[in-house]
Parts: structure tokens; sequence; C-alpha cells
């Protein structure tokens, strides 16, 4: 058997029994949604959500907020690869300081800026354990002090990921210099 090999089926619908049955991969069900709304909907309470390549943006994170993570009280979300900018950003963190079941927050490749970090780093949340930030082009070494105060007020926190960011040398070694510390 091959490792690499991913067999992948597509126009799942949630009766089939590969959605009822746990999963040994390699496989991948593809199902169809309309909107955010309805990819919500098909989580269970407290479980990964996975809204990556929805071309979500800046206006739909209220229905994330009410319908993932507080309806659903998801345990990690993912919001990788999406049209998301700092507003957004800023429409999230203002639901992370009540939240207690939030554990990793992927938010790679999107439109994230140094302020949308400060404002995230000054929510004082002590559940998130993982926040990704991979991919944001528009993060500098400005945002490096703002998680420096995140890492030191959220004591839950214990992984960031930030590389592929616009950060200078000297601003990676700043966050090296962070993590050792």
């Amino acid at each position: 058997r091959n490792s690499d090999f991913l067999l992948n089926r597509t126009n799942v619908t949630e009766n089939d029994d590969v959605m009822q049955e746990e999963i040994f991969g390699p496989l991948l069900p593809f199902v169809t949604v309309n909107n955010e709304q309805e990819a919500i909907e098909g989580y269970q309470e407290y479980s990964r959500m996975n809204l990556t390549y929805l071309h979500l943006k800046d206006q739909d994170m209220d229905i994330v907020i009410q319908q993932g993570i507080i309806g659903k009280k998801c345990t990690q979300l993912h919001l990788s690869n999406n049209e998301s900018t700092s507003e957004g950003l800023i429409i999230l963190a203002s639901s992370l300081a009540n939240n207690t079941t939030l554990e990793e927050l992927s938010l790679s490749t999107n439109q994230i800026t140094d302020e949308a970090i400060r404002l995230l780093t000054q929510t004082k949340n002590n559940t998130l354990e993982m926040l990704v930030l991979s991919s944001n082009k528009l993060l500098t070494d400005i945002c490096i002090d703002y998680l420096y105060q995140m890492i030191e007020y959220n004591s839950s926190l214990k992984k960031l990921w930030i590389d592929d960011c616009n950060l200078s040398e000297l601003g990676k070694q700043r966050l090296n210099s962070i993590q050792q510390s």
C-alpha cells in the first residue's frame, strides 16, 4: 500500500456511510456546502472546525462567532486561506475574552496586519494554546512586541506559528529569544 496515495470521494452527504463511521485514511471525503452557516451546522459541539478555503470575508466573522465559537463551542478553529483582513480578526478577538473552549486558532494566509495583532493580544484568553499566523505577508517586526505581551499574559499559549511573514532576520532572532526565555 502506498502511503502517498489519497482517495477522495466527491458529492458526499452526511447520510453516507463514510460520514457516519470512523475514517482510517487514506480517504478524504469532500462535502459541498453553499455557505459558512451550512459548513458550521455540519459540526458537532466541542469539535475541530475547519473553515479553510471558504472565501470568508470580514462580515462572515459574526456568523463564525455566533454559530461556531459560541453555539458549537469549537475547540479548534481553522480559518486559513480565506479573505479575512484585520477587521475580521478584530471582530473575532472580541469574542475570545469570554471564551472557555477554543484551544487552537489558525489564521494563516489571510490579510492580517500588525495593528490587528495588537488588538488580539489585548484580549485576555486563558484557553488558547496554539495560534497560527503563518503566511500573513502584512505582519512585520512591529507585531513581535505585541506577541511577546500575549505570551506573557496568556499563560495557556504554548505554540505560536508565524513563519513566512514579512519579518526581518533581526525580528526572527527576537522571536527566537522570546521562545527561549
